[in-house]
């Protein structure tokens, strides 16, 4: 992998050069998601932004993330309702 690969980053894990998990959490992360980012890692399987400081709507593109099993998204202040197809994901746990 290239040294500028997002899987030599702090925090980012990858299984065959795919991003598979990003933990950011207390990353001092603040604003909106912009829709083409997240959304785009296909094989992204974990997601912690807890604790930054998020706001806006969660990504449409969030719908893509058919892998994801675990989400973690608490302590930000993200408006709106909580996407349906968050609920929908086939491989989501929801405890």
């Amino acid at each position: 992998m290239a040294a500028s690969s997002p899987c030599n980053w702090h925090e980012v894990y990858c299984t065959s050069g795919r991003v598979t998990t990003l933990r950011l959490h207390r990353a001092d992360l603040f604003g909106s998601l912009p829709i083409g980012g997240i959304g785009n890692l296909s094989n992204l399987q974990n997601l912690s932004l807890r604790f930054n400081s998020l706001s806006g709507l969660i990504p449409s593109d969030f719908s893509n993330l058919v892998l994801l099993r675990y989400l973690y998204l608490q302590g930000n202040a993200f408006s709106g309702e909580i996407p349906s197809f968050l609920f929908t994901l086939p491989n989501i746990i929801q405890t």
